[in-house]
């Protein structure tokens, strides 16, 4: 019996009568070629970019302002700016009620203190950061706060900040103009002679009695276009004269008679309540740091002044200003049971205690 079997279907039949069907293009040369090309310029622009862009990034890393300072230094930068922020928010509603903190400027590191005998180390680094404060009446004033970094012991505030108004508004700065600051390194620390201290009593009278004219004359300024500008509105100073430092000098030559003071002014504002008593908010104390030459003669002057630290880097008549800059009439004055007192005038410093090397009490006569 024959078997029969199934044929399967021809899958091309039935094409050989079709009327259409798809073709095949040949492959398209031109645009072929166009792409090689594309990706022949990409290839040449990655030769000869990447070295460029790995150059770039070289050069931007290195002049970053944080390149090459390791992540202590950092970190110890930013603990000191905020131990010094807290410092002056505390300090300054003590001794100008009403100002605020308009900035911080930066901080500048100084090296770790030395004595005057063969370098020894004698402390751990400092920082000095400096800010801009307004007082209620829109004047400005550059405020300073020294801290000391130490490992082990934390970041801590030195002494009390300073204030120096500054020039017309403007915040620029006296430690700027000075450069820089280090903790009186490398200098012999002892006390002040008489004549120096009295300088300094002479000194804090004319800084503290609002009078351009007086301040100019207590520095010797002899330059008629520059002036200095005063703290104003202040009843009454007591000037406390801490320590003193000179350069050392080598052998053969002579000291030329420059010396550093460092000053603390506890003043008292106009307009404080005379119940107050003395510890009142209004009374507080500042630091400064005072340039004074001729310091080995009966007639030593300050020259210059500036925050705590900026001794060493302190000139002669660094703190001058323009002579035409109109006068800062405004005067930062205590509150009296929630009001602003009257402006009292400009009053004259008298000195009303006994001078002594250390401490002076300065008190002024305002207008009643």
């Amino acid at each position: 019996m024959t078997r029969r079997t199934r044929r399967r279907p021809n899958p091309l039949s039935g094409w050989g009568t079709a009327t259409e069907v798809p073709a095949v293009r040949p492959p398209d040369e031109a645009k072929g070629a166009r792409r090689y090309r594309w990706y022949r310029r990409a290839i040449l622009a990655g030769v000869v970019l990447n070295p460029i862009l790995a150059l770039a990034l070289l050069v931007t890393l290195g002049t970053s302002p944080s390149a090459g300072r390791s992540a202590d230094t950092a970190q110890r930068s930013s603990a000191g700016q905020a131990v010094a922020t807290t410092e002056l928010w505390r300090w300054l509603p003590q001794v100008m009620p009403g100002a605020q903190i308009v900035h911080w400027e930066g901080a500048d590191a100084g090296p770790v203190p030395t004595t005057g005998a063969g370098g020894a180390a004698a402390g751990a680094p400092t920082e000095r950061n400096t800010f801009v404060v307004a007082d209620r009446n829109g004047g400005l004033y550059e405020a300073t706060v020294m801290v000391t970094l130490d490992p082990r012991e934390g970041v801590s505030a030195v002494g009390t900040p300073s204030l120096v108004p500054l020039p017309g508004g403007a915040a620029s700065s006296v430690a700027s103009r000075a450069g820089g600051t280090t903790e009186w390194t490398g200098l012999v620390i002892g006390r002040p002679p008489q004549p120096v201290a009295d300088a300094v009593n002479t000194w804090a009278s004319a800084f503290t009695a609002g009078d351009r004219a007086k301040l100019r004359l207590a520095v010797a300024d002899r330059d008629t276009t520059h002036a200095y500008l005063p703290l104003t509105g202040v009843e009454s100073v007591e000037v406390t004269t801490e320590q003193a430092a000179t350069w050392p000098v080598a052998d053969g030559e002579e000291p030329d008679g420059r010396m550093l003071v460092r000053a603390r002014l506890t003043l008292v504002w106009q307009g404080t309540p005379a119940s107050a008593g003395p510890t009142a908010p209004a009374q507080a104390a500042i630091s400064y740091d005072l340039l004074v030459i001729d310091a080995d003669t009966g007639a030593p002057r300050v020259v210059a002044w500036g925050g705590p630290g900026a001794g060493p880097t302190l000139t002669p008549f660094v703190n001058a200003v323009p002579a035409e800059l109109p006068e800062n009439t405004a005067a930062p004055v205590a509150p009296v049971d929630g009001r602003d007192p009257s402006a009292t005038g400009t009053a004259t410093p008298t000195i009303t205690a006994t001078t002594t090397t250390t401490r002076t009490v300065i008190s002024t006569g305002g207008a009643g």
